[in-house]
């Protein structure tokens, strides 16, 4: 294929095809490899010819691979074994070269009779009952870690005529240990033993005959067997049996006097020259082939076994045993066995098939008794439709949001589960006709898209200048909904009862959707305040596509002028390397989701501001458009109605840090392109910057100015300083900002786009071309020290979630978002990956969501409303019960799903494009996970090297599988993973050059070779400082554009990458056993693949030692068909017995330090007024959240009433500090992690939201004689 015709696709399967042959096999049969001596330092000599991949007995046979050593060395998946095998692996196959020769088959033996089974065995009706179905003697075979049988059950209307087929089958023999001895050694060895006189002549002649060293026995026999491929100790045998005296010795004439004696009277009456003749014609002859042999190494050839069996109507419902005959009508060791199960439905039975090794082994496991690449498929004698789905359903005892996912995914239906493999099935008219085993079973996920119409027109550039336009195209978008819609409500009447209902409820939800959506456009077409932020919205955005491209993409080489865009037309033909890309337009999902939430702030005391929209999308699909767009609409609102408004607007809330880091970075340009545009309409939108913080932790920026100034002055000479300013380039040209090394001195560094203005820490761009260039008097609108975010407030806040549990500690984070001192209170909050709040990190967040609540509170016509609530997840369920849970408000999910997932109006299953790929990989006769790791990670590692070779200068085909990331479900399981990289996998790289005649000695050069080189594998963990992550994310940009540029290798990563990590080139991932979750499984897959022209490759390796994963393999198709139908609900009990305990104190005391202004500095307990308000407004909350336990407001009560008791008890004089340096006398609050003894009654106050249960240390307590004991 030339290379102009190669598609990312082509290394994808390449790569799934290469480790199929790595793990499962068969090879191409190049294992054999050619020997080369090493003439000089560049040149190798070849002493040896590479094998070919036959079998050269039988020439004639079909072409099968050979193998230097055992495949049970080379293989771990579809392996059979002989029954009772231990799992202690061989270490030699000295047992298979101890055949005695008791074993031998003698074809020559005429007097032996052959006795063939018949193909249809006896069905014993006691030996399957039908009354017991529990009888699982074959599946206990399949959980062994060296199975002996594999399996699938299935449900089916019993056929008259059912077969059960074997696949290419392999099975090795060894080479050069022949099955049989040719009648030529057996000649030979009878010219021995009858001229063997008292001289020993017939030794000495063959020593002479043929040069050997010396004429003893073991000497000669050794020659005489080699040439003729036998054992030594075989030909030993022939000799003794033809000695004078062998009938005196027990045990050996009964077996081979047959052959030998016939052997006898054929040669008996030659004299001593005629034997001689006929021995040098027999030695001629076979050395002579054997020189044609040298081509062939010592190994293991293949042979391929295909077979069926035919099972009548009454064998499949009585069950029974049958035997596999190969092409000679022998049984080969391979067995099937059926049994009928308990039937549920009517007219069908639940059976189950079980393909068994027959063969036995006490001791150390044979090669030949073991079956590779092992399979089989079922199905009816003339192909006709006979299997059920699987375990259907019953709908009766479904909830309304089971039936609704049931009604979504009806489409998808499951017709086998496996036993130690997995199981497929092949469709026709969406009735089955066949089912299958899989070892390496691969499912292809085909992307859900945004869905786009060609008669609308969603244009940016259009929106931001004439409203008329906007408004006619919007009003197009929704009388397209409404009449999609309708067929929707036709749709319903053709379910039945049950489903019906829920199909009717559904469309009404999205006919709920549907009228929001009108009433915003209504508002747009009215309101010229909703008209102008929608306008300065739709610019902004424009811009932040732009420059969000220009910052992150290296590949992106803008020629104009920075300072002179024109935005509308240079959005249209973005220029990536070769490629163009077409932004500036909106998703329809994207401005419907803005449309129906303008009401929110146009009419604030609208019943949408107390709804929950969550926006419910795919990775990748476009989520962080729809609500950027939706923020910069508030932020311009509010200074379109206010300019001189200041305070913040929109809090972003995340859970993790790595995505928090991520997606500040995109918010950055958004709020550079708002500042922008502010700046040039200051008579619309004000003379007061628009600008964000980055609101995360000491830990990750700094706190105060003066750690901020600090760090400043020594990041140039300190090269052991943590960079926690973060920002590495600029976020609207991309410049590089922060460290670099100085040319001009090694012992100093520069910092570009740092500074310090009026002894403040800012950011300001290097590139004079820049609009927030110093150069030009300008700098970034853009903080990450706490103290600057606390005094400014800025429009928008991105933070983690955590960083709310410091308000009780601080009066300033309080003051930051509330509505005092002339700010106006926080409009919008989103929530991105909402389906993170959950577990103990959703229940403690449920509960300081009551401060949250309180804190954007403001009142409108004596009315008091609170902040618009939006959040965004890829995978969640029951979400509606989640959101009620956490924010005491009602929930509402955008786009909403109506009859079938595979369709929403706003997304659509596209199947014209390539999907995720998933593999399953589960390696049941590996030693040990880290080996299957390594072989995997090897193979990946030296295939994709060999591919890019047919690849020429197009590297875009296979850079997307270039870097390996891999995922662990643990830092303690990275950690193992990590050791393999620079051990385990150089070995493992290395044999495969080898085996597969790419080593350099071979070729003669390095084309082939990667090295795996340690500064290309990273780690993306926890364990990593901020400081590191934008380098790491930098990094993983990089393209193998060349064999000059050095992108990562492998990337180790725990769950911190499940979200947020948008990397297009990235395509190809481990994942490291399964992760516990559905989401969590979803999530971290789709970093991959993000790209349309190169499709992710997941290859999942599940641990045979772990139940839940061989669950997961067994049910790998069905599980990967319907997806999101695995999703699991989420746990949150905010209002629990042990989350009061561990934090409702501190959402008591922060709603008195914001409601008491006598309470800001000193912790006096509340006057009776305060508490009484408190009280009232924090079981209001509990009664909304949690209103089916409604003994939790008691509970409640009786909680804050201890709190305030034990408040007024402990007479404080501080709050406290979150130090644990610090000491807590006199305080009212302490951290959880102090030492007990020192503790004076005070509450111990979370630091952030990940634990529920109280933290634990260690100290010394007690010194005796001057040790401490």
């Amino acid at each position: 294929m030339d290379n102009k015709d190669l598609k990312s696709t082509d290394c994808l399967n390449f790569l799934i095809d290469e480790l199929k042959k790595e793990l499962i096999g068969p090879s191409d049969g190049l294992f054999n490899r050619p020997i080369y001596k090493k003439e000089n330092d560049n040149n190798y000599k070849e002493v040896g010819t590479p094998s070919l991949s036959i079998n050269f007995d039988n020439p004639n046979l079909h072409r099968q691979e050979v193998l230097v050593n055992s495949p049970k060395y080379n293989y771990i998946a579809g392996v059979l074994y002989p029954q009772k095998t231990s799992y202690e692996e061989t270490t030699s196959e000295g047992l298979e070269d101890e055949e005695n020769i008791n074993e031998e088959i003698d074809h020559f033996d005429d007097t032996k009779k052959e006795k063939n089974k018949n193909q249809e065995s006896e069905v014993s009706e006691n030996s399957f009952d039908h009354n017991q179905p529990d009888n699982d003697e074959p599946i206990d075979l399949t959980n062994e870690l060296k199975p002996s049988a594999m399996g699938l059950s299935v449900c089916m209307k019993i056929p008259d005529n059912l077969i059960v087929s074997l696949k290419n089958i392999g099975q090795y023999y060894k080479i050069g240990t022949r099955e049989t001895i040719p009648e030529e050694a057996r000649i030979v060895g009878f010219f021995i033993s009858k001229f063997n006189n008292d001289n020993k002549y017939s030794y000495r002649w063959i020593s002479e005959q043929y040069s050997l060293e010396n004429s003893n026995r073991k000497t000669c026999e050794e020659f005489i067997a080699q040439v003729f491929n036998i054992k030594s100790n075989s030909m030993k045998n022939i000799v003794d049996y033809f000695d004078k005296f062998f009938d005196s010795r027990e045990g050996w004439k009964n077996k081979l006097s047959a052959v030998n004696d016939i052997i006898k009277d054929k040669y008996e009456k030659l004299n001593q020259a005629e034997f001689e003749k006929k021995i040098i014609e027999l030695v001629d002859k076979f050395s002579k082939q054997n020189n044609e042999k040298d081509k062939y190494y010592e190994g293991y050839f293949r042979k391929s076994i295909n077979s069926n069996i035919e099972f009548n109507k009454d064998e499949l419902l009585k069950g029974c045993q049958k035997n596999f005959l190969d092409e000679d009508g022998n049984e080969f060791g391979l067995s099937m066995h059926v049994e009928n199960r308990d039937n549920n439905e009517k007219n069908y039975n639940y059976l189950t098939f079980h393909l068994v090794n027959n063969n036995k082994s006490n001791d150390k496991d044979l090669t030949k008794d073991i079956f590779f690449q092992c399979n089989f498929e079922i199905q009816e004698k003339n192909k006709k439709p006979i299997f059920h789905e699987y375990n259907e359903k019953n709908l009766k005892y479904m909830d309304e949001e089971e039936l609704s996912l049931h009604l979504l995914h009806r489409n998808f239906k499951s017709f086998a589960i496996g036993h130690g493999c997995s199981a497929s099935w092949k469709l026709e008219n969406r009735k089955c006709i066949k089912v299958f085993t899989e070892i390496f079973p691969s499912h292809e996920i085909k992307p859900i898209k945004a869905k786009q119409f060609e008669e609308l027109d969603l244009d940016m550039g259009k929106f931001s200048v004439d409203i008329k336009y906007s408004i006619t195209q919007l009003r197009k978008l929704i009388h397209k909904y409404n009449d999609w819609l309708k067929n929707e409500d036709t749709k319903s009447s053709t379910f039945d009862e049950v489903l019906q209902k829920i199909s009717e409820s559904n469309v009404n939800k999205a006919k709920e959707i549907s009228k929001r959506i009108e009433e915003g456009i209504e508002i747009l077409e009215k309101d010229k305040n909703a008209q102008e932020a929608f306008m300065f919205m739709n610019k902004a955005m424009l811009q932040q596509q732009f420059h969000y491209t220009l910052s992150t993409e290296d590949d992106f080489k803008f020629q104009g002028k920075l300072k002179n865009i024109n935005y509308v037309d240079e959005i249209k033909n973005i220029k990536i390397g070769d490629k163009i890309i077409k932004k500036g337009k909106w998703y329809p999902f994207q401005i419907s989701f803005i449309i129906m939430n303008i009401k929110s702030f146009i009419d604030p005391l609208s019943k949408d501001r107390d709804i929950m929209d969550l926006i419910w999308f795919p990775t990748g699909g476009g989520k962080t458009e729809a609500y950027l767009g939706l923020s910069a609409f508030v932020i311009f609102l509010r200074k379109i109605i206010n300019p001189n408004s200041y305070g913040n607007a929109v809090i972003m809330r995340y859970t993790l840090r790595l995505l928090t880091t991520q997606q500040f970075l995109r918010a950055s340009t958004l709020i550079c392109a708002c500042e922008k545009i502010r700046s040039e309409n200051e008579n619309k939108l004000g003379k007061l910057n628009i600008e964000i913080g980055l609101w995360i932790g000491g830990e990750a920026t700094p706190n105060k100015i003066e750690n901020a100034n600090y760090l400043f002055d020594n990041l140039q000479t300190r090269f052991d300083l943590e960079n926690k300013f973060l920002l590495i380039n600029c976020p609207w040209c991309g410049t590089d900002m922060g460290p670099k090394p100085d040319p001009q001195n090694d012992k100093k560094r520069i910092i570009p786009g740092y500074r310090k203005e009026n002894k403040k820490f800012v950011f300001a761009c290097e590139n004079e071309e820049c609009n927030f260039s110093h150069k030009n008097n300008k700098i970034l609108p853009i903080t990450v020290v706490d103290e600057m975010i606390y005094k400014k407030s800025p429009d928008l806040i991105v933070g983690t979630i955590d960083k709310f549990a410091m308000l009780p500690w601080r009066q300033e984070a309080i003051d930051c978002f509330g509505n005092k001192n002339g700010k106006t209170s926080t409009d919008l909050i989103i929530q991105d990956e909402f389906h993170l709040i959950s577990g103990p990190l959703g229940s403690m967040a449920g509960m300081f969501e009551i401060s949250i609540n309180a804190l954007t509170e403001k009142k409108i016509n004596n009315k008091i409303i609170n902040a618009k609530i939006v959040g965004s997840t890829a995978t969640i369920s029951r979400a509606e019960k989640q959101i009620t849970s956490i924010y005491a408000r009602n929930g509402s999910i955008f786009p909403p799903q109506t009859n079938q997932l595979e369709d929403s109006f706003f997304s659509h299953e596209n199947k014209d494009l390539d999907g995720r790929k998933y593999v399953g990989i589960f390696c049941q006769s590996s030693t040990s996970p880290q080996i299957t790791l390594s072989k995997i990670v090897a193979s990946l590692l030296v295939n994709t090297k060999v591919f890019s070779k047919k690849c020429g200068d197009n590297f875009k085909i296979y850079d997307p599988y270039w870097t390996q990331l891999i995922y662990f479900n643990s830092i303690r399981e990275l950690m193992s993973g990590a050791t393999l990289m620079y051990d385990d996998v150089k070995e493992e790289k290395d044999a495969l050059y080898i085996r597969k005649g790419l080593d350099e000695k071979i070729q003669g050069n390095y084309d082939y070779y990667r090295n795996l080189n340690p500064n290309q594998v990273s780690e993306l963990t926890s364990n990593q400082d901020s400081s590191q992550i934008p380098k790491i994310l930098k990094r993983l940009f990089v393209s193998k554009s060349s064999e000059k540029s050095y992108p990562l290798d492998i990337c180790l990563a725990t769950n911190m990458i499940q979200v947020g990590i948008d990397i297009p080139r990235l395509s190809l991932m481990i994942i490291n056993g399964q992760p516990k979750t559905t989401s969590e499984y979803i999530q971290a897959s789709s970093r991959v693949g993000r790209e349309q022209n190169s499709p992710g490759l997941v290859f999942n390796i599940m641990s045979p030692f772990k139940p839940r994963d061989r669950s997961h393999y067994e049910h790998f198709k069905s599980y990967h068909n319907s997806i999101y139908n695995h999703v699991e609900p989420t746990s949150v009990t905010p209002h629990s017995d042990s989350v009061r305990k561990r934090c409702l104190h501190s959402v008591i005391i922060t709603l008195s330090r914001l409601w008491d202004n006598n309470l800001k500095d000193k912790p006096n307990l509340p006057n009776k007024d305060t508490q009484k308000r408190i009280i009232e407004y924090v079981t209001k909350y509990v009664e909304k959240a949690d209103p089916d336990h409604k003994e939790e407001i008691d509970r409640t009560l009786k909680e804050i009433n201890k709190i305030f008791l034990k408040w007024e008890s402990t007479m404080p004089k501080k709050y406290g500090s979150p130090d644990p340096d610090q000491s807590p006398k006199g305080s009212l609050m302490c951290p959880p992690n102090i030492e007990k003894e020192i503790i004076d009654n005070q509450f111990l106050t979370p630091l952030n939201m990940r634990n529920v249960d109280n933290e634990c240390s260690a100290r010394i307590s007690k010194t005796i004689r001057g040790v401490r004991d």
